[in-house]
C-alpha cells in the first residue's frame, strides 16, 4: 500500500481506466496502491477503435497488501457464528514464500501447507481469536496477524399455528429464529412451502398461507443475519383434515395409510418402532401380536431383538371438531405385550395445536383403561404396561374434556427406558369416536338433619354439575335419622325405594340400580367413585329413551318414548317416571345446608312404575304417558322429569333420560341465580391459565362468598370478597389443571354457579 505511481498502459491505445487507486496523470493513467483498499481490487480498461464501434473491456486484478504479507478471509468476513460452516483463509507475501497459520487457543484450525487454512467455528467457543501467519523472507521469520470473532449460533426456528386443515382458513407460520450475534434485516428470511405439485416462497419474517387441501408439506426456512451467518430448518408439516363429529361417528381400520395418521418421535431420541402393517408378517410371533384385529393392517410397535431400545415415539391422529357433541367417547382394540413396567403406552390429546399434550384419563377410569405407572422414578407416566394379552381387548374412555373444542388431536405414545426385556410393546386397530348411548342414574338417599348427608350431597352435586352428560341423579329425602322437610312433602316414594333396595342407612347412593356399585360416600367401605359412574356410561345401552314434558294450569303432562337398540328376550322390566325439583334454595335445615338439588317430588304412576313384560325387536318403540297435579312445589320452573327402565330380576337400570339438561359452552361461562333466567355473572377467559375474571351483571351491596369445588367434590377455595368494581379478579395460578365449579353467594342468597377449566 505504497504511494508509488505505477503507469498503466492499454492496448489498443486511447482507452480509459477505472478502479480504486486509478487516477489520470497528464496524458496517461497511473495506479497508486495507497488509494486502494487492502485486498483484491479490479482495474478495468475500456476502449473502442472508433466512435461508432462497440466498447471492449479488459480487467486486471491487483492484490493490495498493508505490509509485506496479508491474511485474507472469505468474502472479507471477520465475524462468524458458532454454527457456521468451516471457512477458508489464505495469505500472500511479497517474498513468494510458503508460510504457516496459527490460532490463539490452538484449536479449530487446519493448516493445508500451501498458504491456506480451514477454520472450524463449531470447534471454537464464542470469543475473539487472533490468527497469525508466519513466513521467511531471506531467512528472516516475519509474521502478520488478523483478529476474527466467533459468536453464539444463529438458529432457524418456527412454529405453525395448527396442523388442522379447514377450508378457506389460512394457517400462520411464526418465525421464532434467534440471532444472538448479529441482527436480522429485511432480507434475512426465505420460506419455501413445497407440496407434491408446487413450491411457494415468501421473504417476510412471519407468513400466512391458504392451503387448498390437506396434504404433506415440506416447510423450509433459511435465515441469515448482518454478519453473514446462515442457518436452515426443514420440517415435514402434515396438514391433516379436520373431521366434524357433530351428528356423526368416526371410524378408522387402518387398511390404507391415510395422510391424517402419522408417526413421529422425540428429536433427542431418534428410535421409532411404530409400523403400519400386518404384525404376523413383520412382527415377532408367536411371542407377540398375531395379525390385525380386522382386515390386514394395524399400527404396532415393531421391536426387534430381546431388548426394547430407549424410545419415545408416537402415532398422531387427524384433527377432530368436537363442537356440537354431547357425550363423546373413544373406543379401540389393543393388544399389549409388556413384560414389566420399563416401557408403556398412553393416549394423549391436545386442544391447542400441540402446545400441550395431556394424558387422556388416569388409572382404571374407563373400560380396560390404564393399569399402572411406568418409566424411571421421577419421570413416570400413567398408561398401559406390565401386561400380556392373549389377544385383542377393547378399550373405551369418555372424551368429555374435548367437548366444544374445534381442533383436537390424539396421539398414542410409546416410551421405553432401554432396559425392557422380551417386550413387543403394543398394537392398536379399529379406532372409533362416537356418542355414548347410555346415561347413568344415581339414586341418592339423604336426610337434611344429617351432617354426613350434607357432605355427601355436596360431593354428588359437584360431580353431577361437572358431568351432566354422564350422570343423572335422583335425591330421595328419607325419614331418618331426623326431621327433613322434603320427606314431609313426599313420604311414600323414598320409603318405597329404600325398601326396594333393602337400605336403612344414609347417605347411600345406588349406581344404575346398585348392580355394579353402591356408595356410602364417607365413612364406610364403599366411597363415592366418580370413575365408576363415567365407566358405566361407556357401555352400550339396550334402550334409548326420550322424555317430553308440558306444564300448564298446575298440571304436568309427560310422554316417555322407549326404543330397543337390540333384540331382547322376554323379561320383566319396569319404567318409572320421576318428577324432581332441580334446585330448592333458601330452606334452612338442621344440617345447615340451604341448597338442595334434584329433590324427588313424586313417582308416576306409582313407586312400582309401569310394568313391561315382553320380548323386544330391534328399533321397536313404546310410549308411556302420565300426568301429575303439582303439590309441595317451591318453584315450578325448576321441575324436571326423569324416566328410567329397570330389570326387576337383577335390579339393573338399563337406561335413564331427563327432559331438560343444561349445556356447557366455552368462552364466557354464564352463572345464574337458581329459579331466575337472567344472567347474573360471567367468567372469562374460559379456559383460564393465571387469572380468572368474574363479571357481575348487577351491583352487589354485600360481601360475595367465592367457592371453588374440584372434580372430586372437594372445596379447594372458600373466600369472601367485597367487590369495588363489577369485575372480581381471582388468582388461579396455583391450582392444578382441571375442571372446577365456581359458586358465588351472599349471606342472603345464592348468586349462581358455573363451570370453568383451569389450564397450564
Amino acid at each position: 500500500q505504497s504511494t508509488e505511481l505505477i503507469p498503466l498502459t492499454g492496448t489498443p491505445a486511447g482507452g480509459t481506466f477505472t478502479g480504486p487507486g486509478v487516477v489520470p496523470n497528464g496524458t496517461g493513467w497511473v495506479f497508486i496502491p495507497a488509494l486502494a483498499p487492502i485486498g483484491y481490487n479490479d482495474v478495468v480498461y475500456r476502449y473502442r477503435t472508433s466512435p461508432s464501434a462497440c466498447y471492449g473491456y479488459d480487467t486486471a486484478r491487483v492484490l493490495i497488501l498493508e505490509a509485506d504479507a496479508i491474511i485474507l478471509f472469505e468474502n472479507n468476513r471477520t465475524r462468524f457464528c458458532h454454527n457456521d460452516k468451516p471457512f477458508q483463509v489464505s495469505a500472500t507475501n511479497l517474498a513468494g514464500a510458503t508460510g504457516t497459520f496459527a490460532i490463539s487457543g490452538n484449536a479449530g484450525l487446519t493448516d493445508h501447507g500451501n498458504n491456506t487454512a480451514t477454520i472450524y467455528p463449531a470447534q471454537l467457543n464464542p470469543n475473539t481469536y487472533t490468527l497469525t501467519y508466519t513466513y521467511l523472507d531471506a531467512g528472516t521469520p516475519l509474521s502478520v496477524e488478523e483478529e476474527f470473532s466467533i459468536g453464539s449460533s444463529l438458529v432457524a426456528a418456527y412454529e405453525w399455528a395448527t396442523e388442522c386443515f379447514q377450508a378457506g382458513q389460512s394457517i400462520d407460520f411464526v418465525n421464532t429464529s434467534q440471532s444472538p450475534y448479529g441482527q436480522f434485516t429485511d432480507t434475512s428470511f426465505c420460506w419455501e412451502l413445497a407440496s407434491a405439485t408446487e413450491t411457494v416462497t415468501y421473504h417476510t419474517q412471519h407468513i400466512q398461507h391458504l392451503f387448498p387441501a390437506p396434504e404433506n408439506i415440506t416447510v423450509k426456512l433459511a435465515v441469515n443475519n448482518s454478519y453473514g451467518c446462515t442457518d436452515t430448518l426443514i420440517r415435514a408439516f402434515p396438514l391433516r383434515p379436520t373431521i366434524s363429529l357433530a351428528d356423526t361417528a368416526y371410524f378408522e381400520d387402518f387398511e390404507t395409510q391415510p395422510i391424517p395418521w402419522q408417526n413421529g418421535n422425540n428429536a433427542a431420541i431418534t428410535t421409532n418402532s411404530w409400523e403400519l402393517g400386518n404384525p404376523s408378517v413383520h412382527g415377532n410371533p408367536p411371542q407377540g401380536f398375531d395379525g390385525a384385529y380386522s382386515g390386514t393392517n394395524c399400527w404396532f410397535t415393531h421391536i426387534t431383538g430381546n431388548t426394547a431400545p430407549q424410545e419415545q415415539s408416537w402415532i398422531t391422529s387427524p384433527c377432530f371438531d368436537f363442537t356440537g357433541t354431547q357425550k363423546p367417547m373413544l373406543k379401540a382394540w389393543i393388544w399389549r405385550w409388556f413384560n414389566d413396567a420399563r416401557d408403556g403406552v398412553n393416549l394423549q390429546y391436545t386442544a391447542d395445536s400441540g402446545k400441550h399434550w395431556l394424558p387422556l384419563g388416569t388409572l382404571n377410569d374407563g373400560i380396560n383403561w390404564y393399569n399402572a405407572y411406568y418409566g424411571n422414578p421421577g419421570a413416570q407416566s400413567v398408561g398401559w404396561t406390565a401386561a400380556k394379552d392373549g389377544g385383542w381387548i377393547e378399550v373405551r374412555h369418555a372424551l368429555d374434556e374435548c367437548r366444544n373444542h374445534a381442533r383436537v388431536q390424539f396421539r398414542l405414545v410409546y416410551s421405553a427406558t432401554g432396559t425392557a426385556m422380551y417386550n413387543d410393546g403394543i398394537a392398536f386397530d379399529d379406532l372409533a369416536i362416537m356418542e355414548r348411548t347410555r346415561n347413568t342414574l344415581i339414586e341418592h338417599f339423604t336426610n337434611a338433619s344429617s351432617l354426613p348427608c350434607a357432605e355427601a350431597d355436596s360431593l354428588l352435586d359437584a360431580f353431577t354439575l361437572l358431568n351432566e352428560y354422564n350422570a343423572i341423579n335422583l335425591q330421595y329425602h328419607t325419614s331418618q335419622p331426623g326431621s327433613d322437610p322434603f320427606y314431609a312433602d313426599n313420604e311414600v316414594v323414598p320409603t318405597a325405594r329404600q325398601f326396594y333396595y333393602g337400605l336403612s342407612d344414609v347417605p347411600m347412593g345406588m349406581l344404575n340400580g346398585g348392580i355394579h356399585n353402591r356408595f356410602d360416600y364417607l365413612e364406610g367401605s364403599k366411597p363415592f367413585n366418580p370413575g365408576a359412574i363415567i365407566t358405566e356410561s361407556l357401555h352400550d345401552s339396550k334402550f334409548a329413551m326420550k322424555v317430553q314434558t308440558n306444564l300448564a294450569n298446575n298440571q304436568l303432562d309427560t310422554e316417555v318414548e322407549i326404543r330397543a337398540l337390540q333384540e331382547l328376550p322376554l323379561a320383566e322390566l319396569s319404567v318409572r317416571i320421576v318428577v324432581v325439583e332441580r334446585i330448592i334454595a333458601g330452606i334452612s335445615t338442621e344440617n345447615g345446608d340451604t341448597l338442595f338439588r334434584n329433590v324427588v317430588k313424586t313417582m308416576l304412576p306409582g313407586t312400582a312404575g309401569t310394568s313391561v313384560f315382553k320380548p323386544w325387536n330391534n328399533n321397536e318403540t313404546m310410549q308411556i304417558n302420565q300426568s301429575w297435579n303439582l303439590h309441595h312445589v317451591y318453584n315450578a320452573d325448576e321441575l324436571r322429569v326423569i324416566a328410567f327402565i329397570q330389570d326387576e330380576s337383577t335390579r339393573e337400570i338399563y337406561q335413564a333420560a331427563i327432559d331438560s339438561i343444561s349445556g356447557f359452552s366455552t368462552g364466557a361461562e354464564k352463572g345464574t341465580i337458581p329459579g331466575n333466567n337472567d344472567r347474573s355473572f360471567s367468567i372469562f377467559p374460559n379456559p383460564a391459565q393465571h387469572e380468572l375474571h368474574i363479571a357481575l351483571s348487577k351491583e352487589v351491596d354485600s360481601p360475595v362468598i367465592l367457592e371453588i369445588i374440584d372434580n372430586t367434590g372437594k372445596m379447594v377455595l372458600l373466600k369472601t370478597v367485597t367487590p369495588h368494581s363489577p369485575v372480581i379478579k381471582l388468582d388461579i395460578s396455583n391450582y392444578p389443571q382441571g375442571l372446577y365449579i365456581l359458586r358465588l353467594k351472599t349471606d342472603r342468597h345464592v348468586i349462581g354457579s358455573a363451570k370453568v377449566v383451569f389450564s397450564k
